[in-house]
């Protein structure tokens, strides 16, 4: 792939952990090791920014692999354009100094390389993020799509952990309501599917609107994060509730959901300029979706561009040609009078103008001094 090709890429990539010699000439120790090709500098100075972890366990200690890994999915806005920022940063082991190290791959992309499985299915493909970095920095080949498909995947994690799938109902209506979610678990708890199977229960358009990060720690300013796994006993377990947040404690029973009233609208699809649409009737669909209680994963009804059928034309009553013509005859009838009346007026003379009014004293004087 040449330059040009790289330069026109939406997604970009960038790896950024502690080695001895980094991508950028003099750069070592935690920096960034790889990038895609063309990313311009500003956004790879931003996405350094969310690279901050927290090792909750540290070497010697035996719990060392039960630091969760952090999954997150952000928006970032820069001028006029909107970026998504997909993130996993994780524990990596001892770096070249022997002191902990860290590991953060970070995607970009816009809207329009956005698929509809929603961000946190994403996580779950193999070997889209990297888990480790044991090579020479250097450029990343660019890539134009993520890994396409249609359904993301359910594990039953919301049953499993929280005693009810139900649950995952509650937590996406939240994305109606942007009241903030804060889900508290212990060390060894991935909480990621858990926002995997709550966003699948939202229609297409709704889940890349949900920001999340399953390990929260701090973030750069002036960026939302709306669903947080926290650890419990973090600082962050502090505020879990700031905001009315809702609070899903999953060291202790959920008991059973509440029911979910509010719905989801979906957008219309545009008909073609050309096509004439056709009323809907009130049995047809609304495009408005119920959450589902307890169903695994909500069947979004698909949404269909109405079409216009061309049916027999009616003819047009025997009369109608019978009074056009009576009208158009009407009408050369009353053409013809006027312009027979404007050709008189313009054929007959006009009459003389009036005498003068100086003519006439004039006339008087004289037969005054000269009688006839």
């Amino acid at each position: 792939m040449d330059l040009g090709e790289c330069l026109k890429a939406m997604i970009h990539e960038l790896v950024y952990t502690s080695v001895p010699e980094g991508l950028k000439p003099g750069s070592q120790g935690f920096c960034t090791v790889a990038h895609t090709m063309g990313i311009p500098s500003n956004l790879a100075m931003r996405l350094e920014t969310f690279s901050a972890y927290r090792h909750i366990f540290q070497p010697p200690s035996s719990r060392v692999s039960l630091n969760p890994a952090m999954a997150m999915h952000l928006t970032l806005n820069l001028g006029t354009k909107r970026y998504h920022i997909l993130s996993r940063v994780a524990d990596a082991g001892l770096d070249y100094t022997q002191r902990t190290n860290k590991i953060a791959h970070h995607f970009l992309c816009e809207d329009a390389d956005c698929p509809n499985i929603g961000p946190a299915a994403l996580f779950s493909i193999p070997n889209l993020f990297l888990t480790e970095w044991n090579r020479r920095p250097g450029l990343l080949p660019a890539r134009t799509a993520f890994p396409k498909s249609d359904v993301p995947p359910l594990s039953g994690a919301w049953e499993r952990l929280g005693g009810d799938r139900a649950w995952a109902n509650v937590v996406a209506e939240t994305v109606l309501t942007e009241r903030p979610v804060s889900i508290l678990f212990e060390p060894g708890t991935d909480v990621l599917p858990l926002f995997v199977e709550a966003i699948a229960r939202l229609p297409v358009e709704y889940r890349w609107r949900v920001t999340f990060s399953s390990y929260y720690n701090k973030l750069p300013p002036g960026v939302a994060c709306q669903w947080k796994g926290i650890v419990l006993g973090s600082p962050e377990a502090q505020t879990a509730d700031a905001g009315d947040a809702l609070v899903i404690n999953l060291s202790r029973p959920l008991g059973k959901a509440p029911s979910i009233t509010r719905t989801f609208e979906t957008r219309k699809p545009t008909p073609p300029p050309s096509v004439e649409p056709e009323i809907q009737s009130e049995s047809e669909g609304s495009g408005v979706y119920e959450l589902c209680e307890s169903c695994e994963s909500i069947e979004w009804p698909m949404e269909s561009v109405a079409i216009h059928r061309q049916g027999k034309r009616t003819p047009p009553p025997p009369w109608s040609s019978l009074a056009v013509l009576a009208v158009l005859l009407l009408l050369a009838f009353l053409l013809g009078a006027a312009v027979g009346v404007g050709g008189t007026l313009w054929m007959t003379p006009p009459p003389p103008p009036p005498p003068l009014l100086q003519d006439n004293f004039l006339l008087d004087c004289i037969d005054l001094l000269f009688p006839r």
